[in-house]
């Protein structure tokens, strides 16, 4: 069974030691990267590349 808040506290360890934004302000800035990555995503699923897998990146 997945533990939700132990993933919560392993991504916000992740974030914290890779110096990424982490405050309430940078919500929109996350938001942006998120759709960002999805219509890099989209678009290589489009052309029919595929490359890495899950967090491998496709774009």
């Amino acid at each position: 069974m997945v533990d939700l808040e132990a993933m919560k506290r392993e991504i916000e360890a992740l974030v914290v030691a890779k110096v990424f934004y982490n405050s309430r302000e940078d919500v929109a800035k996350k938001l942006l990267f998120a759709f960002i990555e999805l219509g890099e995503a989209a678009d290589a699923w489009k052309k029919g590349v595929r490359r890495g897998g899950c967090c491998g990146g496709v774009g």
